[in-house]
């Protein structure tokens, strides 16, 4: 995580790729982390019993959030963004480290405020590629330890990641060759 802080302003700045275009070439390219998800799968770190739950949520977040991509007005974009990749550092910034012993039970419910934040996460997953900041907190306090949190959380970011992708290309929003070479690069 994190990676996005420097890749959406180098995507945009310095090689000067509308936001939204950064945005889609940034998922497309760094959907190959989704090779890690396999390794976090077989190791048995993967709560599948709890990424179930907010799957249906995280799907309808990432669409929504695809949409708002695509229609958005670009200098606005950028300036949220902007305001988004700040608050994220913040927030990656001054985390504290969480348990590293598991307590959690794969047959609790989850409420309606985990379905919302579910939702809003997989929203700004794609709207603006950081949706893991928000539900990895939320595995944690459902009782996962960091590094299942984090592999859970891998799962709910491909999902959230592929449904982005379909969109995003569908519109034409994908720089290929850019994209291309950064899942060669990432995997």
């Amino acid at each position: 995580g994190g990676g996005r802080l420097a890749l959406l302003p180098m995507l945009t700045v310095l090689i000067g790729l509308e936001p939204s275009v950064a945005l889609a070439t940034m998922k497309c390219g760094g959907f190959s982390s989704a090779f890690s998800l396999i390794k976090f799968h077989k190791e048995g770190l993967v709560k599948w019993s709890l990424w179930k739950k907010i799957t249906p949520w995280v799907f309808l977040g990432a669409l929504g959030g695809t949409f708002l991509v695509i229609i958005i007005d670009q200098e606005l974009f950028k300036k949220l963004l902007s305001i988004s990749i700040f608050i994220s550092l913040l927030i990656i910034l001054f985390s504290k480290k969480k348990k590293k012993q598991s307590n959690h039970s794969g047959d609790k419910n989850i409420s309606l405020k985990a379905c919302f934040l579910s939702l809003v996460a997989g929203l700004l997953g794609a709207l603006f590629g950081f949706k893991g900041v928000f539900l990895r907190y939320y595995y944690v306090s459902r009782g996962l330890t960091f590094l299942e949190a984090t592999a859970t959380n891998k799962a709910t970011s491909f999902l959230g990641s592929f449904v982005s992708i379909i969109g995003f290309s569908a519109a034409g929003l994908v720089n290929w060759p850019i994209a291309i070479t950064m899942f060669v690069a990432g995997g």
